[in-house]
C-alpha cells in the first residue's frame, strides 16, 4: 500500500474519535489559509470562494477536497490574463504538494460569474459558497423553477453515476476500504443532487449506514436514480419534451446499423439472474450497457448485480448497468447524442435492441445537453479556456435556439 494511502486510511478510521475529530480537520484549514495567502499576492484576483466540502455538514477529512471558486478582474488584457495565470498556476502546483487536500478551481472574472451561476446544479449549489478572501462578487440567483431543478437533479446525478462512480467502483488502485469509502462518499453526493428535486435543504440528506457493500452502494444509486426519472416523467412530462418532429433525425434510420453478435459474455454464469437482464449493448467504443427489466424489487436488483459483476470482470470498463427505463431516459434526455451514436453503429450481445424502436430525442434535448456541457473546454498549457453558458435569453419563443454570440471565458485546470 502507497504511503498516502496508509495516511488516508489512518485518518478516515480515527475521524471519528477524540482528539482526531478536531486535529484532522486542521491541515484543511491551514490549507485554505496558505491558499488565501497566495492568492492575496495577485492583485487579479477579487475574490475566492470555498465551493462545497468544507461548506457543508458531512465533509469527511482524507475524502473530501477543498473546491474553491477565484473571481478575477474582468478588466485584464488578454495578456495580462495569460500572465496572471501561468504564475498562478506554478505556484498553485508547488503548493498542491504540500496540500494534496485541494481540489477543483473554477476561475471565473467578475462578469461572467453571473451567467456561470444560473445554470446546472452547480450554479444552484453557488448560493452556498462561502467568502474566504476579497469582497463579494455580484451572482445571479439560479432561476428556482421546480421543473428546472428537478432535471438538472437527476442529470447531475447521473453524470456522477457514469463518470466518477462507476470508475471507482471499477478501480483496483486503491485497498478495498479507501475504495468502500470513496464510493460511499460519491453515493450521497448523488443522493444530495437527487434530494435537490424537492427543494429540500442539503442538510436533510440519507445518510447510509451498514457495512460497506460497494454492491448495495450501486444497487442504492440505481434505485435513486430510477425513481428520480420517474418523478420527473410523471409530474412533469419527460422533463418537458414536446412532441417529435417528424423530420427531425428521420435520416438517422438509413444509417441504422446494428450487428448481433455474442461478444463471450458467459450470461448462463449469472443464472438464475438472467432472465433479468433485458439487452447488453456495446457502443462503437465497446462501452458495455446492461439493460434490465424494470421494477426489480432491492434485493433481487443486489443479487443480479452481484451475479453480473463476475461476469465483466475482465472488461476494461465497468458496464454501465440501469433499467429500462433509466436506459431511455439516459439516451432521450441526458445524452443524446450517445443515442446518435447506438443507432449509426451498436452491438446487441445479449437480448434485445432495445434502440430500434425507441423514439428519437427532440431538439430540446440536444441544447439541454450542449447548455450543460458549457463551459466547453479549449486546452492550453496549464490551463484551461472555458466557454460560459449564454444567457438566460437563450430561448426565442416555442423554439430553441443557440445564440452564436460572443462569449465570454472562464479559466479553471483539470
Amino acid at each position: 500500500m502507497k504511503l498516502r494511502d496508509i495516511v488516508r486510511t489512518a485518518v478516515i478510521r480515527t475521524n471519528p474519535y477524540w482528539p482526531f475529530s478536531r486535529l484532522n480537520r486542521l491541515p484543511y484549514y491551514l490549507a485554505i489559509e496558505a491558499f488565501v495567502q497566495l492568492c492575496k499576492r495577485f492583485p487579479a484576483i477579487k475574490s475566492v470562494y470555498l465551493r462545497h466540502g468544507l461548506t457543508e455538514a458531512n465533509w469527511v477529512p482524507a475524502l473530501s477536497d477543498i473546491d474553491l471558486a477565484l473571481i478575477t478582474d474582468s478588466k485584464l488584457s488578454t495578456q495580462e490574463e495569460f500572465s496572471f495565470l501561468n504564475s498562478f498556476w506554478s505556484h498553485h502546483d508547488r503548493m498542491k504538494k504540500l496540500f494534496p487536500m485541494l481540489g477543483e478551481i473554477e476561475i471565473l472574472d467578475d462578469k461572467n460569474i453571473k451567467s456561470w451561476t444560473q445554470f446546472d446544479i452547480p450554479g444552484y449549489r453557488s448560493m452556498g459558497w462561502k467568502l474566504v478572501y476579497g469582497v463579494e462578487a455580484e451572482k445571479n440567483h439560479f432561476p428556482m423553477n421546480p421543473k428546472i431543478l428537478a432535471t438538472d437533479s437527476v442529470n447531475y446525478a447521473l453524470r456522477f453515476y457514469l463518470g466518477y462512480f462507476l470508475d471507482k467502483f471499477a478501480s483496483k488502485e486503491e485497498s478495498n476500504y479507501l475504495t468502500s469509502q470513496d464510493l460511499k462518499r460519491l453515493v450521497l453526493k448523488i443522493l444530495r443532487s437527487l434530494n435537490y428535486m424537492n427543494e429540500e435543504d442539503s442538510k436533510n440528506q440519507v445518510v447510509m449506514g451498514g457495512p460497506d457493500d460497494t454492491t448495495d452502494m450501486l444497487v442504492r444509486v440505481l434505485m435513486g436514480l430510477e425513481e428520480g426519472v420517474r418523478f420527473i416523467t410523471r409530474n412533469y412530462n419527460n422533463a418537458g419534451s414536446r412532441q417529435n418532429d417528424p423530420i427531425w433525425l428521420s435520416d438517422l434510420n438509413s444509417h441504422n446499423n446494428v450487428i448481433f453478435e455474442n461478444r463471450g459474455f458467459d450470461i448462463g454464469a449469472a443464472a438464475p439472474w438472467d432472465e433479468a437482464i433485458q439487452s447488453i449493448i456495446l457502443n462503437y467504443d465497446k462501452r458495455v450497457f446492461v439493460v434490465l427489466k424494470d421494477d426489480l424489487e432491492a434485493s433481487a436488483l443486489k443479487d443480479c448485480v452481484a451475479a453480473i459483476r463476475p461476469v465483466f470482470a475482465q472488461e476494461r470498463n465497468m458496464p454501465v448497468i440501469m433499467s429500462s427505463h433509466l436506459f431511455n431516459y439516459m439516451l432521450r434526455h441526458y445524452d443524446p447524442f450517445e443515442y446518435t451514436r447506438l443507432v449509426t453503429y451498436r452491438i446487441v450481445a445479449y437480448g434485445q435492441d432495445l434502440v430500434s424502436d425507441m423514439p428519437p430525442p427532440d431538439k430540446q434535448a440536444f441544447v439541454g445537453y450542449l447548455i450543460r456541457q458549457t463551459p466547453n473546454v479549449l486546452t492550453f498549457p496549464q490551463c484551461h479556456t472555458l466557454i460560459s453558458p449564454p444567457s438566460p435569453n437563450w430561448f426565442s419563443g416555442k423554439e430553441f435556439d443557440v445564440i452564436m454570440n460572443p462569449l465570454s471565458c472562464i479559466w479553471t485546470q483539470e
